[in-house]
């Protein structure tokens, strides 16, 4: 999963069964750059359908049933910030941070389906919420489409790399698609660091785009 969706190389051989089972059957393409992705934007859906529905379902908040502003503007950093609370709860908001789940299983899909489940629970039928594909960047793209607006937040997951580069890297994204706002969410999962160290706000203006740096 972290090969397809956060575009990681040399994380599945190239002598995999389940690779080559999976190009022969034609659920999955590879680019040109060696890396994995789901062959259609329907199969890429229903992959990440099947990694978040069951966290969504389980998730313990009620995000979903409040009314959002006028139905025009989704308050994006509202929402954020409420999921930083929510992620330091732990467990009992996100069920599937029990035990090592997360790094037992998946990596960087992981953390980001959590926060994908969440958005669409939020946006509640009122919206899109689509896990986009960043190829050979290792890193998470999700867009929210709502009211005609697009809202594009970055997931990353903490293993040494600068902020800074990741910003400029989602500032080129953001003139790339026209945008001029998102979201850059970094998980920590350092466990020698306070929360207060993980779970900060910080916002930056870069080649006129507004960024929010959010970590978790």
């Amino acid at each position: 999963m972290d090969a397809v969706f956060a575009g990681l190389k040399g994380t599945v051989s190239i002598n995999s069964d389940d690779r080559q089972f999976c190009l022969d059957l034609g659920l999955l393409s590879e680019n040109g750059d060696r890396t994995l992705r789901p062959a259609n934007r329907i199969y890429g859906e229903a992959m990440s359908r099947t990694l978040t529905d069951e966290m969504e379902h389980f998730l313990d908040i009620d995000v979903g049933n409040r009314k959002w502003t006028d139905g025009q503007i989704l308050p994006m950093s509202e929402l954020l910030r409420e999921f930083q609370g929510l992620w330091r709860q732990g467990p009992g908001s996100f069920p599937f941070r029990h035990k090592d789940f997360v790094a037992s299983k998946y990596d960087e899909a992981t953390y980001s389906s959590m926060l994908l489940a969440y958005l669409q629970k939020a946006v509640n039928g009122g919206g899109q919420v689509y896990r986009e594909y960043a190829e050979g960047r290792g890193a998470v793209d999700i867009c929210v489409q709502y009211a005609g607006h697009d809202y594009l937040v970055e997931v990353r997951l903490k293993r040494g790399k600068k902020p800074d580069d990741w910003q400029r890297q989602l500032a080129g994204c953001l003139d790339a698609t026209g945008q001029t706002e998102g979201w850059l969410v970094v998980f920590d999962r350092d466990r020698n660091k306070t929360w207060e160290e993980k779970i900060y706000w910080a916002d930056t203006l870069l080649n006129d785009k507004i960024m929010h740096l959010v970590g978790c």
